[in-house]
């Protein structure tokens, strides 16, 4: 690539955009189609120039599977959260079911991309409201009903709800922040949004 002097390991975050750009057009010859490494390349080099991009970036990892490329720990957390983003949050709730036993099994180095810190809204401009309803505490731990997830249970901190004890049936609009075990949610108070993107987080 002009311009561009680079070990044989290349960060690719490091390559100027004229030169991603011009990479993702060569990736994107017809010959390169089904080939694993060319999607995995492209899923990568999609992610830094178009980070909110989330629908492209889900098709890249779902042609990864397609390919019967073994998905790591750390691509199959960015594919939970990417099916979250795209509205499709039963089926995220399912791999992060499968990801906490794996994460319960044995030691794992993950962590979640600044890009997929939070539930955005399909443009990434902002985050995305959800609407939960308290309900019983499940193994000592408050959750909510999420109405955007199927009504599924996620969890919360009461205390940054300003509520010490809450009740079952109460509503709140939240926003949703991602971790290596699934949605948390957050009130829409809380405006970490574009300090996150600048804040790595890691867990084992």
């Amino acid at each position: 690539m002009e311009g561009e002097d680079f070990d044989v390991e290349i960060d690719l975050s490091e390559l100027s955009e004229e030169n991603r750009l011009r990479a993702l057009d060569a990736l994107s010859d017809p010959l390169g189609q089904g080939n694993m490494q060319v999607i995995r390349l492209t899923y990568d080099l999609t992610c830094i120039t178009n980070p909110h991009g989330y629908k492209k970036q889900l098709e890249m990892v779902e042609q990864l599977q397609a390919t019967d490329y073994r998905l790591t720990p750390q691509l199959r957390l960015e594919y939970a959260i990417l099916l979250f983003q795209n509205g499709r949050a039963v089926e995220g709730d399912n791999v992060f079911r499968s990801l906490r036993r794996l994460w319960r099994e044995r030691e794992q180095f993950v962590q979640v991309p600044d890009r997929l810190r939070w539930l955005c809204t399909a443009d990434g401009e902002d985050l995305k409201n959800v609407h939960g309803v308290t309900g019983s505490d499940r193994e000592n731990r408050p959750m909510m009903q999420v109405k955007e997830f199927g009504n599924s249970l996620v969890p919360f901190r009461p205390e940054e709800f300003d509520v010490r004890a809450p009740r079952p049936g109460i509503p709140f609009t939240c926003h949703v922040s991602f971790g290596h075990n699934g949605p948390f949610l957050r009130p829409v108070t809380a405006q970490p949004f574009r300090a996150s993107r600048r804040n790595d987080a890691s867990t084992n």
